[in-house]
């Protein structure tokens, strides 16, 4: 009866090798899904006790300042470039001048693109 017994293959012990990937990699996959989720969990709390402490970098290496006698105009300072943004559509003499500056793109000038790229920036 015994080896009768041992001679038989059950569901349990046919495939052995792989049965036993299958389950390694599926609780892998399990494994890595759930870190994954807890990640995504943290990084939500954060983000909330963050905004609820008002946490913000500053950025301080941004200045917006309107000069005096400069006829209106804006002054964006960063730490990379300097952009005089003026009131009028008139284009002074002396300086460059090039093709995209009159394109409008989605009603959108490229100045407004700059802008809105600095925003980030800014604080709240």
């Amino acid at each position: 009866a015994d080896v009768a017994a041992r001679g038989s293959v059950g569901p349990r012990s046919a495939f052995g090798f792989g049965r036993k990937l299958s389950v390694r990699v599926s609780k892998g996959f399990l494994l890595f899904g759930a870190a994954f989720l807890s990640l995504l969990a943290c990084l939500g709390v954060l983000a909330a006790l963050q905004k609820d402490a008002a946490w913000f970098p500053r950025a301080s290496f941004i200045s917006l300042t309107h000069p005096e006698g400069e006829g209106g105009m804006t002054r964006v300072q960063h730490a990379i470039l300097q952009l005089d943004l003026l009131p009028h559509a008139t284009h002074p003499p002396g300086l460059a001048e090039y093709a995209v500056c009159g394109s409008r793109f989605w009603g959108l000038a490229p100045v407004d693109y700059a802008l809105l790229s600095l925003a980030s920036y800014f604080d709240p």
